[in-house]
């Protein structure tokens, strides 16, 4: 077991943290995978688990074609900056897309930033297929 996951799991039991037991172990795992990768890999490999482990497709992201993941992103990005603040656990501010059991913020504000990293580069892709679809339709001139 790892000093961080050992601290972790101490603070999580001995000062009635939010995060369950498996919770803290998960976000260890990923905090020590992330030790020493620089922005771009981290949020590269956020976007790798969230196609691979959430589903999160290219067919998924097209069907959210009204800027849902620059919001979402967005948001994640004021959280971690601080700026957007939330009264609760639960609570969700305006300008979430979507219902607020799908507000999963990181355990801290690299995980956070890391996910709103991977929603933009989401809404690019989704964007340059757009493009791509778009362009393909138009007749020759």
């Amino acid at each position: 077991m790892t000093a961080l996951r050992m601290r972790l799991e101490a603070f999580a039991g001995g000062y009635g943290s939010e995060l369950t037991p498996s919770e803290v172990r998960e976000l260890a795992d990923e905090l020590n995978r992330m030790a020493g990768q620089d922005g771009a890999a981290i949020i590269a490999a956020e976007r790798h688990r969230q196609v691979s482990q959430e589903g999160y497709s290219a067919d998924h992201d097209d069907a959210h074609d009204g800027g849902q993941l620059a919001r979402a992103a967005a948001c994640y990005a004021l959280y971690a900056g601080g700026v957007w603040t939330l009264p609760g656990r639960g609570e969700i501010g305006r300008g979430w897309p979507w219902p607020g059991w799908n507000w999963k913020p990181g355990g801290d504000a690299e995980h956070t930033l890391a996910k709103a990293g991977a929603l933009i580069a989401a809404e690019i892709d989704r964007l340059q297929r757009e493009r791509r679809r778009n362009d393909g339709q138009q007749s020759p001139a």
